[in-house]
């Protein structure tokens, strides 16, 4: 989950905004749905923070991930990856990241041919989605994104993230 401050002129505030990607339609998986990015599967013998990095680096740039000053482990967890074209659900165990960086290294992103869209998205907008379609995210994102209280959330806070009660 990458996330960043960015000042909305209209409110004159700042609000937190996660980086989205709109899944290919081509891919197997769950595919035209929104998801946190970077997203992936571990190599064999490599660690969730390695493969966080990496996965930064395949999906999102070089440049970009070299920005990424601290990338902390939030939570695990585990949901249904959805249909594929073959096949029927499947069980995917998620391992889920925070990372905060600032508006410079936003302007680095460079997504690749998985993804049919990006954007930077502000949490209200995203909780409003999901009450009106939550079908539109992947069922761990949304699980992990509940879970969080991003009122809460803030750099100095980011290595003990609020978590909500359930």
């Amino acid at each position: 989950l990458i996330w960043r401050w960015n000042y909305n002129d209209k409110k004159q505030t700042n609000e937190k905004q996660l980086f989205m990607v709109r899944r290919s339609k081509n891919k197997k998986l769950n595919p035209g749905i929104w998801q946190a990015a970077p997203s992936g599967h571990l190599l064999p013998g490599e660690t969730y923070p390695e493969g966080a990095r990496r996965e930064l680096r395949e999906e999102i740039g070089s440049e970009f991930a070299r920005q990424v000053k601290a990338v902390q482990p939030v939570m695990a967890v585990r949901a249904y990856a959805g249909e594929s074209k073959n096949s029927s659900a499947q069980k995917e165990n998620c391992y889920f990241f925070l990372a905060n960086v600032d508006k410079e290294a936003s302007k680095l992103i460079n997504t690749n041919y998985e993804a049919d869209g990006a954007a930077w998205m502000d949490i209200g907008t995203i909780r409003q989605m999901m009450l009106e379609d939550p079908s539109q995210f992947r069922d761990a994102f949304r699980l992990a994104f509940e879970a969080i209280d991003w009122d809460k959330v803030t750099e100095a806070d980011q290595k003990s993230v609020i978590l909500r009660k359930s």
